[in-house]
């Protein structure tokens, strides 16, 4: 007799190996139809087996619609007047892209907002009190669910800037915990379940030339000894933390600083600062100098240019040395200004010839040819040649030198320092303190010069831009930024040198590599 079905058994290894094909494709990335997802839920047997796996979507992100917010990938905040819009090229409808254009122009902080300069000089960790309250009984109490909300804006592409501390009532200070962190930021290199401490971390991805909105929540523990909620706030404290000897200006601009509820950040428990400072300092912390506090417009703030944007036309010297042991001196600006505590000389260099002594600039009082090429560590003028030498912090206030403690001295090597490429075939950026002590006999500027110094024979080519006098961040004086320069002609030359100055357009990446070094800091 013929059966006309299968048996039990049949069936049984049939399904099995059914199972085991769809388990092999799922691992593989294949994508079973849904008529196949159908079939399987309906085989009770395969389906107390086999349930359908989970698909992993990316987290999603919340903050759709939100400005200055949490937007693409969990490591990139969009600038606080621009929103998260959803981003159609995106599988998830909620990883969100920023708006391209300012939509959120009543997010942005207006009024008075707080100004946090200072200069690097050794030293790694500096605060400064802006509120203060002596007396218990008016001290705000920390809660559950508060969360201390401030926006931060910072100058430099540098990590440490832009950080926070509260010190509570029992002297406990809370800003590098590891649990008081930032709802928003993430720490790129670590993934979204790392989270930005309040102090100390590096937030430029978030804040670097654009108004960066901070939720820290106040949080509690099991130990209360590291419990924050239920202390009393003795006092706020802006930190910077930029563990460099680099003499580099740091600044900071803090706006909007209050507690409010984490749930509702529009409902505000506690103004710390809005426009007026409550308390003026004291600093404290060592290796940092011209340490200053203040409170400025925010339609006044930071105008010192990105300087990785070269505009339209940058300054192309190309200087000949025919005859060897000589140098040049070619005016390309003319300025009237009165040096001031606290300036720094800051400019583009690109090093084209692959030669040392060029690159340099030297800056003049009057037709003369002693500029502050001419200063030593005393102050005095060179009596015994040109000391190129890197030393260490002793003297640098003396001294005119860049970040990276190359001297201002035109003879000086701009190729590279501590076995990285400074300026050779590539954008440097060299920032420049004053040293006005040093300066103040000369105290006027009338000219500034680029230099060639180089004894042997050849054509020396370099490329200068952005050349700015600025002081906490704010210039005070543009020499050149596009176009015809204030100045084009020889100052005085030595030997057998002749020159040319010429606007040209920017050099291709090929010629001048974009900067890849910290913004206005240093590369050891």
């Amino acid at each position: 007799m013929v059966r006309k079905g299968l048996s039990q058994n049949a069936l049984t290894l049939i399904l099995g190996i059914l199972l085991m094909l769809f388990v092999l494709a799922v691992n593989t990335g294949f994508a079973p139809s849904e008529a196949f997802k159908d079939f399987i839920k309906k085989v009770p047997f395969l389906n107390r087996i086999a349930p359908e796996p989970a698909v992993e979507n990316p987290e999603p992100i919340d903050a759709i619609g939100v400005c200055g917010g949490l937007c693409s990938n969990k490591l990139k905040s969009c600038a606080i007047d621009q929103k998260c819009v959803e981003d159609d090229s995106q599988d998830n409808p909620l990883i969100g892209k920023c708006s391209p254009d300012p939509v959120c122009a009543a997010n942005v902080p207006a009024g008075d907002v707080l100004r946090f300069y200072a200069v690097t000089e050794g030293g790694d960790r500096l605060s400064y009190k802006i509120y203060e309250q002596a007396d218990p009984a008016q001290m705000y109490q920390l809660e559950a669910g508060d969360c201390l909300q401030y926006d931060v804006w910072i100058a430099n592409d540098a990590g440490g800037l832009g950080g926070i501390e509260i010190e509570t009532s029992d002297s406990k200070k809370w800003g590098n915990d590891n649990k008081f962190a930032d709802t928003n930021g993430q720490k790129a290199a670590l993934g979204p379940s790392s989270k930005l401490h309040a102090e100390g971390e590096d937030i430029s991805g978030y804040a670097y030339r654009k108004w960066y909105k901070r939720m820290v929540p106040i949080f509690t523990d099991t130990d209360p000894d590291q419990t924050m909620a239920g202390r009393s706030v003795k006092s706020i404290n802006l930190v910077t933390e930029q563990g460099s000897y680099s003499q580099v200006p740091v600044v900071s601009y803090y706006d909007n600083v209050k507690f409010v509820s984490c749930a509702s950040p529009a409902a505000v428990k506690k103004v710390i600062f809005e426009n007026t400072l409550q308390k003026n300092g004291p600093s404290s912390g060592g290796g940092f100098k011209d340490v200053k506090m203040d409170v400025i417009a925010y339609g006044s703030m930071a105008s010192v240019p990105d300087y990785h944007d070269h505009g339209t036309q940058v300054l192309l010297f190309n200087a000949v040395n025919s005859a060897g042991d000589g140098g040049i001196y070619w005016r390309m600006g003319k300025v009237d200004y009165t040096v001031q505590p606290g300036d720094t000389i800051e400019y583009d260099v690109c090093v084209v010839s692959p030669y040392s002594d060029t690159g340099g600039i030297d800056v003049f009082k009057d037709n003369g040819k002693n500029g502050w090429k001419d200063i030593d560590k005393s102050g005095v003028l060179w009596l015994s040649g040109v000391d190129c030498s890197s030393g260490s912090l002793d003297g640098m206030s003396n001294k005119w030198r860049d970040q990276n403690l190359v001297d201002g001295h035109p003879q000086c090597d701009l190729r590279q320092k501590y076995s990285k490429t400074l300026a050779l075939g590539k954008w440097y950026h060299r920032v420049m303190i004053v040293p006005y002590d040093k300066v103040k006999d000369k105290d006027k500027i009338t000219w500034l010069d680029a230099a060639a110094e180089n004894d042997n024979s050849g054509s020396y080519t370099v490329y200068y831009d952005n050349i700015f006098i600025t002081n906490a961040d704010k210039i005070s004086q543009a020499v050149y930024q596009d176009g015809l320069p204030s100045a084009n002609e020889k100052h005085y030359s030595d030997g057998s040198y002749t020159a040319t100055m010429t606007p040209v357009s920017p050099p291709a990446p090929g010629v001048c590599v974009p900067a890849d070094v910290t913004l206005r800091s240093y590369v050891k």
